[in-house]
């Protein structure tokens, strides 16, 4: 679901509270430490595109997403679908986190957004069955803060290169951190990440269907490539979708996906994994 319009930076810095453990990029610093740098105020462009796999019970899929620009803030998530064993179509959660965390953003000021507080809220008020992974990102002054739960999450570009990639937080392969009424995780399980930008960065959020499929040096091609002046992040987001798709479908390729499943002892997956893929692209400017 879409609800919109409906090179050395300082430290990213991420940490997952029930932890309390800090992921550093360089050194050590704080969320706190980076928004007291916050001078700067930019804004954010933003544009969507999303496939769902092919299934005509779930024409939907099992991703949801919401763009808002006005207050300068995207999400995404994706229904765990192992959810399906059971007849529960998980799409429907992370429709309904996603649609809550929308209201959670229109009820807080803009250039004030705490996305724990608009991930938590909708959490509380998610009442369908099923579980997905979060990412929220809002931009505030000259730094994003993002809660990221699962294996969904971003990346940033800045001069055509990626500085900063969230991390990914599964219990074991394949089966990633997730919300839901009947899970082990809750809010406070993601990893709360602080990173600085500048004008003209490229924020590119996407669910496990782009990260599994598409390499980070593929991702950066994808960017570089010749655009138009006043090209819509929309249509960098289809490409980025479309890319993704071919390769979830090429089983001759070798993909992140089955890198990390070689190195968690799975040589038999082979090429792209076939799932939902939603790519979001929001522009950082002055």
């Amino acid at each position: 679901m879409s609800t919109s319009r409906l090179l050395h930076p300082k430290p990213a810095v991420t940490k997952r509270r029930h932890l309390r453990k800090r992921y550093n990029v360089t050194k050590p610093s704080s969320p706190q430490d980076v928004l007291k740098a916050s001078t700067k105020s930019l804004h954010m462009i933003a544009g969507s595109f999303y496939i769902p796999k092919k299934n005509e019970l779930k024409p939907l899929g099992e991703d949801a997403h919401f763009v808002c620009e006005e207050k300068r803030t995207i999400g995404l998530a994706d229904g765990v679908g192992g959810w399906s064993k059971k007849g529960v179509d998980a799409g429907e959660y992370a429709r309904e986190l996603m649609r809550n965390c929308f209201f959670a953003v229109e009820d807080q000021p803009k250039g004030a957004i705490d996305p724990f507080h608009v991930l938590n809220k909708a959490y509380l008020d998610t009442e369908a069955q099923g579980s997905s992974t979060a990412c929220i990102i809002t931009l505030t002054g000259d730094v994003l803060h993002a809660e990221n739960l699962g294996d969904s999450g971003f990346v940033v570009i800045r001069a055509g290169h990626i500085i900063y990639r969230s991390p990914v937080q599964q219990s074991r392969f394949n089966c990633p951190f997730q919300l839901g009424n009947t899970t082990y995780h809750g809010p406070r399980s993601a990893m709360e990440i602080a990173v600085e930008v500048e004008d003209g960065d490229i924020v590119i959020a996407g669910t496990d269907g782009l990260f599994d499929n598409v390499h980070l040096d593929e991702i950066e091609v994808l960017v570089n490539m010749p655009r138009e002046d006043g090209e819509m992040p929309d249509l960098l987001a289809w490409t980025i979708a479309r890319f993704a798709s071919g390769k979830s479908l090429d089983k001759s390729c070798f993909t992140p996906f089955q890198r990390a499943a070689i190195e968690a002892g799975h040589p038999e997956f082979v090429g792209g994994k076939y799932d939902d893929i939603t790519v979001i692209v929001a522009y950082i400017v002055a």
